[in-house]
């Protein structure tokens, strides 16, 4: 991997970096309480907390690693994308009113102090945190080698230290900062990744001459093909129904969605 030639890009990362310590500062000092440290005191609001989602739906896992899955599997790997219009609302109608009452009435403040209450008993809490804790490990370890890449790309590190370096500034700020350092980054990182999003779409239209003429270029590449851009790709329909149902139901089970 070749580092950016780019200072401006250095500088754009740099001053990145040093903002999501800063507000891990910041959070700390509003950081009193427990409800403070897992539910960021319940005082988001609409706008914040829905930007928030989405900055952690969309994390490392989709915004490195789905333009990898394309490159593998071809347009049919967008069948990861397909749930993106009912998982939300699916997410709010299932769980989101249930979860916000158990908070007000019990002072719930974690996923399975909800299961606990819900099925009154302490064995099935404790069980539902082994799962989070066994699930959260792997989803966070994949998120942070995404974030290994980017410094290795970027700084030109290896992807250990990068890794590393990554673990140190998000452990120091979710430690010290709580929901409350962790919804404000994910703010300003969803905010990144919204304008970095269309700025690289826009970008790939232009240098490419259009849509059209996109897709035509890739269907009659040796290194491609037609299958490529087959409404499945190059997978079969199990596969493809099986990243549709992994994002559609799975996402609903996601504790930091939750």
């Amino acid at each position: 991997m070749t580092t950016p030639e780019t200072p401006g890009v250095l500088g754009w990362i740099l001053a990145y970096l040093l903002l999501t310590i800063a507000v891990g500062g910041w959070a700390a000092r509003y950081t009193r309480t427990q409800s403070d440290f897992f539910l960021a005191g319940q005082r988001l609001g609409l706008l914040v907390t829905g930007v928030t989602t989405m900055s952690a739906a969309f994390s490392g896992v989709v915004f490195l690693g789905g333009p990898g899955l394309m490159y593998r599997l071809g347009v049919g790997s967008l069948f990861i994308c397909l749930p993106i219009g009912v998982t939300a609302g699916m997410l709010c109608w299932l769980v989101a009113k249930r979860l916000r009452l158990l908070a007000a009435v019990d002072g719930v403040l974690t996923i399975p102090d909800a299961v606990r209450l819900r099925y009154r008993s302490r064995t099935t809490g404790g069980a539902a945190a082994v799962a989070v804790l066994l699930g959260s490990v792997g989803y966070l370890a994949a998120q942070l080698l995404a974030l290994g890449v980017v410094l290795q790309a970027v700084f030109s590190l290896d992807l250990l230290v990068g890794v590393g370096l990554g673990l140190l500034i998000v452990g120091s700020y979710s430690a010290a900062g709580g929901m409350v350092a962790g919804v404000w980054t994910d703010l300003a990182q969803g905010t990144v990744m919204l304008v970095a999003a269309v700025g690289v779409w826009l970008a790939a239209l232009s240098s490419g001459g259009g849509l059209r003429a996109i897709v035509e270029t890739v269907a009659a590449s040796e290194s491609f093909g037609a299958p490529f851009v087959d409404p499945l790709g190059n997978q079969s329909a199990v596969t493809a129904a099986s990243l549709f149902l992994v994002f559609a139901v799975g996402t609903l089970g996601q504790p930091q969605m939750l």
